[in-house]
């Protein structure tokens, strides 16, 4: 084993190289998946992506009926040109590119942890975990939200071309992809609006950040939040049908906040033991204050916040995995309703943190002295490895159809209506 790990430390391609080979094997059975869900209201039965003649609509935010109240016209045109390459029947080339996507994705988690910790040893687990880890699978197996998640790679490229950029340099080369990067992904996807704030994180918890130099800094930030300003502005010069809100929007404001503490409990219990995955899992709007449930969910939350900001300086690592959880899910925190309470493709960024957190204590316990606590820490490697790797495999026979998705939904919801309801559409 130490030769193993000196050689993964040494070696950036052949580290990648088995990260890739293990998540291709966890994906290996998707590509007899058919469209499921909602893909046919994109890939087949949406006029816009069958002529090029729509590209100006679809610049303004055009999107199928059924999808009205998101804004992400740079998707709307990457569908189109993947409809015009693909069709609406080469799934194998859909689901390809699922997995390309996410490939690229834990690549791009790989060199962020590499980054921040200055450890290949801790980016190579924290890239294999985040590339098995089961949750994923709504994120990438559904065609429709892995084309979502194009919009987190070119976050992740905002931070990429961030961190190599220079301010010293006269050339800022870096600093304009950044600012490209981040407009792609604000106007792909919402959930990357908090971008801006990822990017502070990452600064403030790099170990030669210089809190002298915060002005400098803010002049760096600034061009970001002018970006999401002007994606904002964007969004609200819509026609109103494209802005209306959906699901949520009858339960007051403070109720669906207090709700969310068991959505966030929930997703955090999923990311640490990601076992009976749902695309509904039951989650009942706070109906008062009296919510004991969602209370001591926010004691909990509170008490997580509060603990990593006493901690900051003690245990990083731990502290920078608890801010990136709760800024990765803030834009799906249904402040404004957003017609969906939870959902597992939510949590494509913010399973980072666990991954992150899981690798960081690793690979100090197996770099230790103690052989105990080193060949715990490399059975539990391994243990996590095959629960993720098999545990994807098997969620993955679950999306083969519309059939399989609603008959194991049902399993764990077998009284929920649009379910029963879409089940018998099908057998009709």
């Amino acid at each position: 084993m130490e030769k193993f790990l000196n050689f993964i430390e040494k070696n950036r391609t052949w580290s990648l190289a088995i990260i890739f080979v293990l998540t291709i094997l966890a994906y290996s059975n998707i590509f007899a998946n058919q469209f499921v869900w909602d893909d046919p209201d994109f890939y087949q039965n949406w006029p816009a992506l069958y002529s090029f003649e729509s590209l100006p609509r679809l610049a303004l935010g055009e999107v199928p009926i059924q999808h009205f109240g998101v804004f992400r016209p740079l998707r709307s045109i990457i569908q189109l040109f993947i409809f015009q390459i693909l069709g609406s029947t080469n799934l194998i080339g859909y689901h390809l590119l699922s997995l390309a996507i996410h490939l690229i994705g834990v690549w791009l988690f790989y060199w962020l942890t590499e980054k921040i910790t200055g450890k290949r040893t801790v980016a190579f687990l924290a890239a294999l975990f985040f590339g098995l880890h089961p949750i994923h699978t709504e994120a990438i197996t559904y065609i429709t939200t892995s084309i979502d998640e194009i919009g987190i790679i070119w976050a992740l490229l905002s931070i990429f071309f961030y961190l190599k950029f220079n301010p010293k340099k006269p050339v800022r080369k870096n600093y304009i992809f950044s600012l490209i990067f981040a407009l792609m992904a604000f106007f792909s996807y919402e959930i990357t609006l908090i971008l801006p704030a990822l990017i502070i994180l990452i600064d403030l918890f790099q170990k030669n950040f210089d809190y002298n130099k915060i002005k400098e800094k803010i002049k760096c930030y600034l061009p970001y939040f002018i970006a999401l300003g002007f994606w904002v502005a964007m969004k609200l010069a819509l026609a109103p049908q494209n802005r209306q809100l959906l699901f949520g929007q009858d339960v007051s404001l403070p109720l669906r906040l207090l709700t969310m503490g068991k959505v966030f409990v929930k997703y955090l219990f999923l990311l640490i033991w990601p076992r009976d995955l749902n695309v509904y899992h039951e989650i009942i709007f706070a109906q008062n204050f009296g919510d004991l449930k969602a209370i001591l969910a926010w004691v909990f939350l509170f008490a997580l916040v509060i603990s990593a900001i006493i901690l900051a300086k003690k245990i990083p690592a731990a502290s920078f995995a608890v801010f990136w959880f709760f800024i990765s899910l803030a834009p799906v925190s249904n402040i404004i309703p957003t017609g969906i309470i939870m959902a597992e493709k939510y949590t494509y960024l913010a399973s980072f943190s666990i991954c992150f957190l899981l690798a960081v204590i690793l690979e100090k316990l197996i770099s230790g002295q103690k052989q105990l606590y080193k060949y715990s820490a490399i059975l539990a490697v391994l243990a996590i490895v095959i629960f993720y790797g098999a545990a994807t495999y098997a969620r993955n026979f679950d999306w083969k159809n519309d059939k399989t998705l609603w008959e194991k939904t049902l399993t764990q919801r077998p009284d929920f209506e649009p379910v029963l309801k879409a089940l018998k559409q099908l057998e009709e």
